[in-house]
């Protein structure tokens, strides 16, 4: 089971997809919700934790954890928001997400939470 990054800025992308992978974490990148949701309901395996971006073109991040909600085999799913915005706790709370981390991204607190998501080893 894989990480899936959902981000429309490819920099951050591969940048996030390459620390993973180089971690031991399996990755799999989308570049907008629209992307995302396509690729978790069209795959055999639901990845093990989502890094969401907020502001994205055709389906922002809080569209896509709305849409999210609705699959009942995918909204189990662990979120790490990642964006420049202010981020309200209130939104955390309303869309089952697990934390969130603002950008520009603090790579060794993003592998602390990550690592205590989903464990290298497991």
């Amino acid at each position: 089971m894989a990480i899936l990054i959902v981000d429309d800025e490819p920099t951050i992308r591969s940048m996030l997809g390459e620390l993973l992978e180089d971690e031991g974490y399996p990755t799999t990148l989308a570049v907008d919700g629209a992307d995302a949701l396509a690729q978790l309901t069209a795959g055999p395996e639901p990845p093990r934790l989502i890094l969401l971006d907020v502001m994205m073109p055709r389906m922002n991040g809080w569209e896509f954890l709305r849409a999210l909600q609705s699959y009942p085999t995918l909204n189990h799913i662990p979120v790490i928001i990642l964006s420049a915005q202010t981020v309200r706790p209130q939104q955390i709370a309303t869309a089952n997400v697990v934390t969130h981390l603002t950008k520009p991204i603090n790579l060794e607190r993003l592998l602390d939470l990550v690592e205590r998501i989903y464990p290298t080893g497991a």
